[in-house]
């Protein structure tokens, strides 16, 4: 399979390939920029095909006042990788008790602490 994959990769750069007159250079460009879209594509495919903190009910427990948080919905925020900028839908929850907001994918992945997202 791995070598299919290479033979699909290998495909899709034949004009780079065929024009690159040795310049080992700009060959390395062009596989580096493939390779960052291909590293992009999948990561945003991944993380789409992921609950991304919705915990399968309507509601969860609030950590502030024991009572329930009650699931609104998804909401959209853009995150910075290492492959460039991706869009992640993740869970939000509400608790009308005491007014404070969840959402679990956030933490759950380390991102509270990216704080202004």
């Amino acid at each position: 399979m791995y070598e299919e994959i290479l033979d699909q990769m290998q495909e899709l750069l034949k004009d780079e390939i065929e024009n690159f007159g040795g310049d080992l250079g700009k060959l390395e460009q062009a596989v580096k920029a493939m390779m960052m879209s291909f590293g992009k594509g999948l990561l945003q495919r991944v993380v789409e095909s992921c609950p991304n903190g919705y915990e399968g009910g309507s509601s969860i427990a609030c950590d502030q006042c024991d009572g329930s948080m009650k699931f609104i919905q998804h909401r959209p925020r853009d995150i910075h990788t290492l492959f460039g900028w991706i869009k992640l839908k993740r869970a939000y929850y509400h608790c009308s008790d005491c007014g404070a907001v969840s959402v679990p994918y956030d933490k759950a992945s380390g991102l509270v602490l990216m704080q202004g997202h």
